[in-house]
């Protein structure tokens, strides 16, 4: 299939910003990274003169929007088009209206846009499943886009896989071509060896290179996290491993939601250098990153952890602050030039790292901040990563 007359339909949760900052109150956006890359992905498709669609079920529920009944006109983005599925927000209930959607409004896209590809999530079941039933009744391939590793396919956290995991372990297997984060993962979920692209994430082109953050630094020596607030992803440790390096001008700013909330909110209560500023909009993390001397992840380097990357290590390089994140498995060598390796996960690994990075001045910590900055959107921007991917869609 030629790229000319191409289009794309996305079909996941991936809204407009307008769509999305409706449905969901800025407490309660705790899937932005998701929301984030998907976004990405259209805006890269765009870049190469391909079509993007997004058709998208809401990412509402009971817990963060308590309407029974929700249901957005299509709208338009920066280039990039987006269809709706209506939403009963109701158990259960809500997946069967979601199948039902998908496959109305994806079979009527088809009819408007005959030379279409269809990019879908096979571990998002409902979508999925409707998703692929129309494209094979109307003759479409199918990449799945796979960004981690489900419970289905080893026990992850104490968790059993759920009914859904299992199915979309099944499901994985139906995939035309595949978008995976790592060469690992790829290996678990394509078992057929069908075409693939790594894609471990995109840094956004639209970003200005030759932008500085040096005269936006904060004061004082500050160490900055965004993301999921657990122990499994090394937050108890970071915690405790800026306590113990008790450097003396320096700050730990936190953002995000999870289970070790409760407990960063009692320790900054009694340890004024250490805050917790909850869950924010991407765009007001962005701007906090660029304050930042240096931006923190602390994610231990468990098994699991070879079929994941991290997208925040992306947005972290693109921001232009100095990154510093453990030696993940999944992390390409070629990035290990641009961020500093945490070498060891512990409290007293993380405290002597952030001890040796408290040496450098703040200008050197910019300098490298920047060169991260200028490789990172060089070389993994959304429209070069997204230029791969539709290479192999030809082929498919």
């Amino acid at each position: 299939m030629s790229k000319e007359g191409m289009n794309i339909i996305f079909v996941g949760t991936c809204c407009s910003r307008k769509a999305y900052r409706a449905i969901l109150a800025e407490e309660q956006r705790v899937s932005q990274q998701y929301q984030k890359y998907c976004t990405l992905l259209l805006q890269g498709v765009r870049q190469n003169g391909v079509a993007a669609r997004s058709l998208a079920v809401l990412p509402v529920n009971t817990r963060n929007n308590r309407k029974k009944y929700i249901s957005l006109p299509d709208d338009e983005e920066n280039g990039i088009y987006f269809t709706y599925v209506p939403c009963l927000n109701v158990p259960v209930l809500k997946r069967i209206v979601n199948f039902g959607g998908i496959v109305v409004k994806l079979w009527r896209l088809i009819s408007q846009n005959p030379d279409c590809v269809i990019i879908a999530d096979p571990f998002s079941v409902s979508a999925y499943t409707a998703a692929r039933i129309v494209s094979r009744r109307r003759g479409k391939k199918i990449v799945g886009i796979v960004t981690d590793l489900p419970t289905a396919y080893g026990k992850r956290y104490d968790r059993r896989p759920t009914i859904t995991q299992t199915l979309s372990r099944m499901l994985d297997e139906t995939c035309d071509g595949y978008m995976c984060i790592t060469d690992e993962l790829n290996s678990v979920v394509n078992k057929g060896k069908k075409p693939c692209v790594i894609i471990e994430g995109f840094a956004d082109s639209r970003i200005d290179p030759n932008e500085s953050n040096k005269d936006a630094k904060a004061p004082v020596f500050t160490v900055l996290y965004a993301g999921g607030l657990y122990k499994q992803y090394g937050i108890e440790d970071l915690v405790k491993g800026f306590m113990l390096a008790d450097l003396e001008r320096a700050e730990l700013h936190l953002y995000g939601d999870g289970a070790y909330v409760p407990e960063i909110e009692m320790i900054s209560q009694v340890y004024d250098k250490i805050t917790y500023y909850g869950v924010k909009d991407n765009d007001h993390i962005l701007q906090e990153e660029k304050k930042a001397w240096v931006l923190i992840n602390p994610r231990p380097t468990l098994g699991f952890t070879k079929y994941s990357f991290p997208s925040k290590n992306m947005e972290y390089m693109a921001s232009g602050t100095y990154t510093a994140t453990t030696d993940l498995p999944g992390m390409p060598k070629e990035y290990k030039k641009y961020v500093f390796i945490i070498e060891d996960a512990t409290a007293e690994g993380i405290a002597t790292a952030l001890k040796a990075l408290y040496a450098l001045p703040c200008d050197e910590l910019t300098r490298r901040g920047e060169a991260a900055k200028e490789w990172i959107l060089k070389n993994r921007n959304n429209t070069v990563q997204m230029r791969k991917v539709l290479d192999m869609i030809e082929t498919l």
